[in-house]
């Protein structure tokens, strides 16, 4: 038996899958105060993954670090090019955001204890 349907099956995305937030990133550089750190980053990769309601800003986040792993939830703010990052150990972090035309590349910068950060990451799958 063949089976045949002309009407088109839509299943929905999640809001943030066009935004290229999704998948993991590799810390590719580091500037502090306009300078730029010379030396190879420490191995850190984020990822972002979608959560179970496909109509709002937020997911969910993986970061691992050397010698620590954070999980927690994103807020993604596409108009203020804001990114919140929650998790239960810490307070609310607030990081602006750029990701580039090709979604390759991800900026953050955010201060930290008195200092200018730029972290440019770069996609990894």
């Amino acid at each position: 038996m063949a089976f045949q349907c002309d009407d088109e099956i839509n299943i929905e995305q999640d809001t943030l899958f066009e935004s290229g937030i999704y998948g993991g990133w590799e810390l590719s550089s580091q500037t502090i105060n306009g300078i730029t750190d010379l030396t190879p980053p420490l191995e850190m990769i984020l990822e972002f993954y979608p959560d179970k309601n496909i109509r709002d800003n937020r997911g969910e986040y993986n970061l691992e670090e050397p010698f620590n792993n954070t999980i927690g939830i994103f807020i993604m703010n596409e108009e203020q090019q804001t990114i919140t990052f929650k998790d239960e150990d810490i307070d609310d972090i607030i990081y602006g955001y750029s990701i580039d035309p090709t979604k390759d590349n991800i900026t953050f910068t955010f201060t930290e204890s008195n200092a200018q950060f730029e972290q440019v990451w770069q996609k990894k799958y």
